[in-house]
């Protein structure tokens, strides 16, 4: 049994194929929810069980998915990207305490990205982001994210961001830690350009952490560094009052990202709801659909609800 405190609600949003799926079954894969990876494309995901989606090759509708990990439950609700099921999508936001907004590394930001992050601030919920297919020809990480900050403004700042040589993957940076880890879990040494991202990226991090409370504000223009508590009770608070959204990424089918994000989840993601919600922007969103019913996956998703 969990206690409210321990509890996640997060809600998957984006455009179809976006890697919404691939990343809701790289976390149940990787925290032994399930023993093998499924994949669209062989119709055996495990949010996508029901004999249409495994037809159409993509969500109909939206499916509850518990993951259990550091001693938190995360409902994560995988929801379908395509806007014929934008029904779905509005009663997930009734009971997600976070979104986060799936997109690619090679895609960028599409319609579904944009119908995600309105959905999202119309109900007052905190977004984050996750690119993905790092791995994908011609993906472009940097690309990416500077476009979600000239779109949705400074507050946009990665917490976890690629160290890539030519088009491969060598690793990911926690930006938090300052630390670099491979794809196999192992320590890496920062390169040269990767140090120069981690600096912008921490000093953009701690300004939204500043904005917090005036005493850290003081801190900050004072140049004294955040203490561990500080800064993580910051980025909390700044992600939960909207003027964080914060930015990971990763290779779902790879695992590389995955645990990572699970961890920030726990850390970070709101564990209930203390906001004032708006009304959601469009008709399409609010319209409560009397046929539309988030499902929990068979038997094939072991952990109990």
């Amino acid at each position: 049994m969990y206690t409210a405190k321990d509890i996640r609600n997060i809600c998957l949003l984006g455009h179809g194929g976006d890697g919404k799926s691939a990343l809701a079954e790289s976390m149940l894969f990787l925290t032994k929810a399930i023993d093998r990876l499924g994949k669209r494309t062989d119709g055996n995901t495990t949010s996508d069980f029901d004999p249409e989606e495994i037809k159409r090759g993509y969500s109909i509708s939206t499916a509850v998915l518990p993951v259990e990990y550091n001693k938190c439950k995360l409902n994560i609700l995988d929801n379908p990207g395509y806007f014929a099921f934008s029904g779905e999508v509005a009663q997930s936001l009734r009971v997600a305490d976070a979104g986060l907004i799936c997109l690619t590394a090679k895609g960028g930001i599409a319609v579904g990205t944009e119908k995600g992050w309105d959905a999202l601030a119309g109900a007052g919920l905190p977004a984050m982001f996750y690119i993905s297919k790092l791995d994908e020809e011609h993906a472009d990480f940097f690309q990416v994210y500077d476009a979600l900050h000239d779109t949705y403004g400074q507050g946009v700042v990665p917490l976890t961001f690629p160290i890539v040589s030519g088009e491969k993957v060598l690793g990911l940076v926690d930006v938090v830690s300052g630390t670099a880890t491979k794809a196999d879990g192992s320590k890496m040494e920062l390169p040269g350009d990767a140090a120069d991202h981690l600096e912008l990226y921490q000093h953009a991090l701690n300004e939204a952490v500043a904005e917090t409370s005036e005493e850290l504000m003081e801190k900050f223009f004072m140049e004294e560094p955040f203490t561990p508590e500080e800064l993580n009770a910051g980025i909390r608070a700044a992600i939960n009052s909207r003027s964080l959204f914060p930015v990971f990424c990763g290779c779902s089918m790879t695992g590389l990202g995955t645990l990572n994000l699970l961890d920030n989840l726990v850390k970070y993601a709101p564990n209930k709801s203390p906001w004032t919600r708006r009304a959601l922007p469009c008709s399409s969103c609010s319209r409560r659909s009397s046929t539309s019913t988030a499902r929990t996956p068979s038997s094939r998703s072991s952990p109990g609800m």
